[in-house]
Parts: C-alpha cells; sequence; structure tokens
C-alpha cells in the first residue's frame, strides 16, 4: 500500500488508475499459471452468468471512470462524487431487500457484530 500511495503522487489519477487497475487482469493470468488452468468454482463452465455479469462489471466500471473527467468539467468534484453516490445507490435498490431477510435469519451476536 505504501508503493501505490507514493505511485499516487507521483503521477496523475488517471495514469494511476490505469496502473492501479490492471490487478484483475494480472490475478487472472497469475491464477492460471498457478492453477494450472483449474479455474474456481462458479467461474464459468456451467454457469456463463458468471462470465457475462464480471463483464459487466467491468464494462460498467470503465464507463464510469471515462465518465468522471466530462462530468468534472461540468460541476465540482463534490457534487460529481455525490452524484456518482446516488446512482450506485438506486442500482442497488432492487437487492436492499435480501440483506433484511438475511440479518432476521442471522444469530443475533452476528448482527450485532456486523454494525
Amino acid at each position: 500500500m505504501m508503493v501505490l500511495n507514493w505511485g499516487e503522487q507521483q503521477v496523475d489519477a488517471g495514469t494511476a488508475a490505469l496502473v492501479v487497475n490492471i490487478g484483475p487482469p494480472l490475478t487472472a493470468l497469475l491464477g492460471a499459471r498457478l492453477l494450472a488452468g483449474r479455474p474456481a468454482a462458479g467461474a464459468g463452465g456451467r454457469d456463463g452468468g458468471v462470465l457475462r455479469r464480471a463483464v459487466t462489471v467491468g464494462l460498467s466500471m470503465s464507463g464510469g471512470v471515462v465518465a468522471q473527467k466530462p462530468a468534472l468539467g461540468h460541476a465540482s468534484a463534490l457534487q460529481v462524487t455525490a452524484s456518482g453516490c446516488a446512482v450506485g445507490a438506486v442500482l442497488c435498490l432492487p437487492f436492499a431487500g435480501q440483506p433484511v431477510r438475511e440479518a432476521a435469519d442471522a444469530p443475533l451476536s452476528a448482527t450485532l457484530d456486523m454494525v
């Protein structure tokens, strides 16, 4: 983490984000090499939806990163951040009931530990 922080002080934010985000592909390549082609359970195979979701996440993240620069030309950093948080909150609404149901099923001690 120290090297990451130092590097982010030496280059602009876009370059730092580009370098940091090569981590997932490197993890996949390293895993494929070290695990001799044995993917983790559910990483494709019978459930092609996992791969589609992963690609969708990557594309949406890339779109968000690219959209930040023009957005910052029209609004302050605080406004862009607040807008991004609002969009994220709205997109999470379909999943809002799941934690409530799971918390009801969980032991009270586990729920209090999370709070």
